[in-house]
């Protein structure tokens, strides 16, 4: 496996890690409500966008576009300009959908997006 990183900008998060996440390894944030498993990833996405010029998507199966946008905001992010100049992706899928359906979605978010942060 490559060793490249992709280093979130997030205070100490990266030091922990050897620079950051693995880059194309998959990573789960595991925590109960209020942990801060959103504003982690919302402020990985920010970082991406302000920091290292890598756009990404956030895809939500609870919280509303508004509410993610609002929760950022409280931190000093604009995510719904970086959401509108598609440097980020933030978008509520139905938990419903099937895996074709969210596959399509996903290529067609990608597409969007001059390069999806990946890790």
């Amino acid at each position: 496996m490559d060793n490249e990183r992709c280093p979130s900008g997030i205070n100490g998060f990266d030091d922990l890690c050897e620079g950051g996440f693995v880059r194309n390894s998959v990573n789960c944030l595991i925590g109960g409500p209020g942990s801060g498993k959103t504003i982690f990833l919302l402020q990985f996405l920010h970082n991406g966008a302000m920091m290292f010029k890598e756009s990404g998507v956030y895809i939500s199966f609870e919280e509303d576009v508004l509410e993610l946008y609002k929760d950022g905001q409280k931190m000093g992010w604009n995510l719904e300009d970086l959401d509108k100049s598609n440097n980020v992706k933030i978008v509520k899928i139905s938990p419903y959908t099937t895996v074709s359906e969210l596959k399509k979605e996903l290529t067609f978010l990608t597409a969007r997006c001059k390069y999806v942060r990946e890790i």
